[in-house]
Parts: C-alpha cells; sequence; structure tokens
C-alpha cells in the first residue's frame, strides 16, 4: 500500500481492488467480473471510509461481490489464491502428461480427463472439500498407492515427492471426516514418508509397515 502514499497525501481514496478470479485473456477476461468476488482493502480504515466505497462501488457495477481484506492478510490471501488457481494448473499439466505417457493420444488426453476436472470441482462445489474427496487414500487403499509409487518410480521420478507431498496432505481431510481408522492411517503415512523423511521422523514402527505394504504389492516385470 505504500506505493499509493503520493496519491493519498494529495487527497485521493486509496485502494487495492483484487479480483479473485483468473484472467488469461482481456476479451473473455471482461465477462469474468460477473459474480466473482472482489478483496478491497482501503489504505485507511474504517472499511466505510472512501476508498472502501469506492472499492465496493466500482465491483458492484462490474457485478462482482466485494468483501473487505485486512492489509496484513493479503499475503496470505495470495497464497491461498495460487493454491486455488494456479497450482491447479500444473497439477493439470502433470495429469497430462502422465496421461500421455500412460498411452493416451497427445492431441486428446487433455479432452479425455477433462470431464474428471470439472466433475471434481462440481462435487467440491456441492459437497464441499471434504465430503468431495475420493480416490485410494480416501478408502485406505494402502496397496493402489503402492502401486502409483512404483509406477511414478519406474516412468516418472521426479513427480514421486510431489505426489507424496500431496498425498501426506491428504490424509489431513481424510481424518477431518473420521473416515479410516488409526491403523490404515499410520500405514497411508508411512507408505507416503518412505524414502522423503529421515527415520527419526517417523513414529515407532511406520517404515516398516509402509516396507511390508510395498514388498506385498506385486513387482512389474523389468
Amino acid at each position: 500500500m505504500t506505493v499509493l502514499r503520493p496519491c493519498e497525501e494529495a487527497g485521493a481514496a486509496t485502494l487495492v481492488f483484487h479480483p479473485l478470479q483468473t484472467f488469461s485473456e482481456p476479451v473473455t477476461g471482461a465477462t469474468r467480473f460477473a459474480g466473482a468476488a472482489v478483496a478491497i482493502t482501503p489504505s485507511k480504515p474504517p472499511g466505510d471510509g472512501p476508498g472502501a466505497r469506492l472499492g465496493f462501488a466500482v465491483a458492484r457495477a462490474l457485478g462482482a461481490r466485494p468483501f473487505l481484506l485486512p492489509d496484513d492478510k493479503r499475503g496470505l490471501y495470495h497464497a491461498a489464491a495460487t493454491f486455488a488457481c494456479n497450482y491447479l494448473v500444473t497439477l493439470e499439466h502433470h495429469a497430462e502428461q502422465l496421461f500421455v505417457s500412460a498411452g493416451l493420444p497427445a492431441d486428446e488426453a487433455l479432452e479425455l480427463f477433462l470431464p474428471l476436472v470439472r466433475a471434481t470441482v462440481e462435487n467440491i462445489a456441492d459437497h464441499r472439500p471434504v465430503g468431495a474427496l475420493t480416490g485410494p487414500l480416501s478408502r485406505g487403499d494402502a496397496r493402489t498407492v503402492a502401486g502409483h509409487l512404483q509406477a511414478l518410480a519406474k516412468d516418472a521420478p521426479h513427480l514421486l515427492p510431489l505426489y507424496r507431498a500431496l498425498g501426506s496432505a491428504t490424509l489431513a481431510l481424510i481424518e477431518a471426516r473420521s473416515g479410516l481408522d488409526s491403523t490404515s492411517m499410520a500405514a497411508l503415512a508411512a507408505l507416503l514418508e518412505t524414502e522423503t523423511l529421515p527415520p527419526r521422523s517417523r513414529g515407532p514402527g511406520r517404515g516398516r509397515e509402509a516396507k511390508r505394504i510395498m514388498d506385498a504389492y506385486p513387482k512389474e516385470d523389468p
């Protein structure tokens, strides 16, 4: 906000106006304000001062939904937006590469898996993130997760750390809905931590449990 201080000192109403929306190009971007949230951070409190009033008026004129955002929370807010938008694009990029490596036609892969992505977003809207989670982790299927790790180790080892990190983060969602017993949760956590955390950082026996699951999964022929 300091960059706006000269304007403020000259008598202007200053604010930060940040749409919670993505704009990849200007033509369609102009239509994306309708229904989008917009963070308004006036340079001076209170929230009903001239800066805030101006921001709210502009947002509403665009059909958007304005809300006040404290200046000291703008960094956290933007990090959240990066998770919600930018990193989603990164994940779909990696998914497309994996699908192509698995045999899907390179010129059709995105079209083939986009319905899955759209249905997932719809499930999040309908059931919120915790309720929308599906897949092997959500049902405690450690053998399938072990198979994923083996497949990635063979064909895309550069994505193993990302898969493990996302899997470990996903366990919090499963715990939030009390979907699995503690033994299953511990086995999944150990499996996802293997080869990424030093032995001392794991609970007693967790590394052995992960190895047992990996050893039980049938190895692919070389």
